[in-house]
């Protein structure tokens, strides 16, 4: 699989970050596309498993998409608390996150309110 980090040179199209949506909780993620973007939010609620993560996807004006718990197979624990990017390929079914060049690639197991 070909992983593809965000674009951030904007003069070949990437979209910027548009306005901060209300709803949104305070550190999610902009991930600009050419002609679209999205929020991701990644946390670690402490009732999950260890590898078990909760991301929410929203529309670029705060819609929610999806809200999944997803897992990795990385032997390195992603840490929630330091700098990260999601990358592409990313959506409601799998994540790319590269963190201090580690790439994780998350995997949806279910809805996070099942």
């Amino acid at each position: 699989m070909q992983i593809i980090p965000q674009n951030k040179n904007l003069k070949h199209g990437a979209l910027s970050a548009p306005k901060y949506p209300e709803n949104l909780p305070q550190d999610a993620k902009w991930l600009g596309g050419e002609g679209y973007g999205v929020w991701f939010h990644l946390s670690k609620p402490k009732h999950l498993k260890k590898k078990e993560y909760r991301i929410r996807r929203y529309a670029a004006d705060g819609k929610l998409h999806c809200d999944k718990i997803f897992i990795h197979d990385n032997g390195v624990e992603l840490i929630t608390n330091q700098n990260f990017d999601f990358a592409y390929i990313s959506h409601c079914e799998q994540c790319v996150i590269i963190q201090k060049g580690e790439i994780f690639i998350f995997k949806s197991i279910k809805n996070y309110n099942d």
